[in-house]
């Protein structure tokens, strides 16, 4: 069970009922769950994506008080990034979009 270029498949929940990242409100509390529990939920390109504007969202919103980040399974919170997915998208050219919300500390 292979990529195209060798690299072993990534764990995925189903693209259809599972989500690589939930979101979820609970009154003032933004709940951000990291949804890849097989791979250790390895951050990927998309997933980073999807925090990214969940935060800028929640930023803006006086409805939200705080943030919680957490992992599905019993395995770790997060293994960091997913290195086969990263390159899988590198490899098809798939980038991150700049952050136009990212405030300069200078």
């Amino acid at each position: 069970m292979g990529t195209s270029a060798g690299l072993p498949a990534a764990s995925e929940p189903d693209a259809v009922s599972e989500p690589e990242v939930r979101l979820e409100r609970r009154g003032q509390l933004g709940h951000i769950i990291l949804n890849r529990p097989r791979a250790i939920n390895a951050l990927t390109a998309t997933m980073v994506a999807m925090i990214r504007t969940a935060l800028n969202e929640w930023e803006h919103d006086d409805g939200v008080a705080t943030v919680l980040l957490s992992g599905a399974g019993e395995r770790g919170l997060c293994a960091g990034g997913d290195i086969v997915a990263l390159y899988r998208d590198a490899v098809n050219g798939e980038r991150i979009p700049p952050d136009s919300g990212r405030k300069s500390t200078s």
